[in-house]
């Protein structure tokens, strides 16, 4: 973790964070700029390479911070995760919701993070052995097969539930619509349909 950067002002360091997760989160790596995110965060190009050295530095320290953040905030806002499934799901939900009122993009960064395919980016990424999605399947794990549904269609159902979370986040975002508590609401309803419908959702 790069120490001297936590020594800047915490609202530089937000807006620096935010500005890159949001480039890295749309475009990629190899599509995102270090002009478009220094202008984004309204900093100065010498001010990014002073605290990251690189590109690949920046994404680095991005890449750490932000499954760092994540996991602690899901361990601190679920510390008795729920033994039921969709109980457990909604617990996730507003973990989620906690973590993007600070860090909007922070989510669709490791998303879009987690499908690059630079060897160099891969094994940066690897350095860091469990990962914010593998706690949210651990927690899962330890929780009953719902009514309805069977143990191979509980884990569609986990994947069912993330494309459904990343495409509602990536859309509003976007769009510069993103609204935490309106995701909670949409999220919540897919739930609550999902628990209705089990054959037909999955």
């Amino acid at each position: 973790m790069n120490d001297r950067f936590f020594e800047l002002k915490k609202e530089k360091q937000d807006r620096m964070i935010n500005a890159a997760c949001r480039i890295l989160a749309v475009n990629g790596y190899a599509n995102s700029s270090t002009d478009n995110i220094v202008k984004a965060a309204s900093i100065s190009k010498g001010l990014l390479f002073h605290y990251f050295g690189s590109k690949q530095g920046m994404f680095s320290f991005m890449y750490d911070f932000c499954e760092r953040y994540a996991q602690l905030e899901l361990r601190s806002s679920i510390r008795e995760p729920s033994r039921d499934y969709f109980g457990l799901q909604e617990q996730l939900i507003g973990a989620e919701v906690t973590i993007m009122r600070q860090y909007p993009y922070l989510l669709l960064f490791l998303e879009t993070a987690s499908l690059e395919t630079d060897p160099e980016l891969i094994k940066l990424m690897e350095a860091t052995e469990v990962n914010y999605l593998d706690v949210c399947r651990e927690m899962a794990d330890k929780t009953e097969t719902p009514d309805g549904y069977s143990p191979s269609e509980t884990l569609r159902l986990g994947e069912l539930l993330h494309r459904v979370s990343m495409h509602y986040i990536r859309c509003s975002l976007m769009q510069d619509q993103f609204d935490p508590d309106r995701y909670e609401e949409y999220m919540l309803s897919c739930l609550e349909l999902l628990k209705r419908n089990p054959v037909q959702a999955v």
